[in-house]
């Protein structure tokens, strides 16, 4: 896939949203360098990390990524991430049930379309390259330590794929989302083609509990306020 055009919008002086028509990951400066979420569909990596050079003052081949924690083994998720190790030397982190995912050794099970997500999917599929296969340095879980200056604590969201990982900053009440949920005219929704959609209804309903303030995520747009009441708001008749 060529690259596509990535639009850069800073949402505070330590998380950067990365986007491009397909989808969105994120970066945070750290205290000795980037660590991104996701990396985006295929053939980005030059756009991706020509992004961050530009916001840091540095040479493109000189950004500091020294982790890349991939949420979930979606093609449009992870496709760049093998380049942007290569080019970085990042330490790779993942969910460690879907470790086999990500090195190609073992599939996905495929999502359980709800009637209306189905003429979605097929449209948006095919247009979605395959990425090429990468093999986790730290396979990581729920609750698992991660060493961000920022503070951040990795949280199960399950239902889109088995063992999605979203990210909790406590301090900032920032919630990286991935695809556990998703941003529709202004407002929070679950996320769609979900491999288990009860599950992920009920993942949707314990991220709430968190009340972030700043709601990130893979496809939409960022929300800031109350998360929570927005998505009340839209489920009442």
């Amino acid at each position: 896939m060529s690259s596509l055009r990535v639009e850069f919008e800073e949402l505070d002086d330590w998380l950067w949203c990365l986007r491009t028509p397909v989808v969105a990951c994120y970066a945070i400066r750290d205290r000795d360098g980037i660590v991104l979420v996701d990396s985006n569909v295929a053939g980005q990596h030059n756009a991706i990390l020509d992004a961050v050079a530009d916001r840091l003052g540095v040479a493109a081949n000189a950004v500091p990524v020294r982790q890349l924690l991939l949420t979930h083994a979606h093609a449009d998720h992870y496709g760049s991430a093998q380049e942007i190790v290569s080019r970085t030397g990042a330490d790779l982190l993942g969910p460690a049930d879907e470790a086999q995912v990500f090195a190609a050794r073992h599939p996905l099970p495929p999502p359980q379309l709800l009637e209306w997500e189905r003429p979605l999917y097929e449209q948006i599929a095919p247009r979605v390259a395959p990425p090429d296969p990468v093999e986790l340095d730290r396979p990581v879980r729920a609750g698992d330590p991660i060493d961000w200056e920022i503070g951040a604590e990795l949280i199960g969201a399950p239902g889109h794929t088995p063992g999605q990982l979203g990210v909790w900053i406590p301090n900032h009440r920032t919630l990286i989302a991935a695809d556990a949920l998703a941003s529709h005219d202004g407002r929070p929704v679950v996320g769609v083609f979900n491999v288990d959609p009860d599950q992920a209804v009920r993942t949707a309903a314990k991220l709430f509990e968190l009340a972030p303030v700043r709601l990130c995520v893979g496809h939409g747009a960022v929300l800031t306020g109350d998360v929570r009441g927005m998505f009340a708001s839209s489920a009442t008749p």
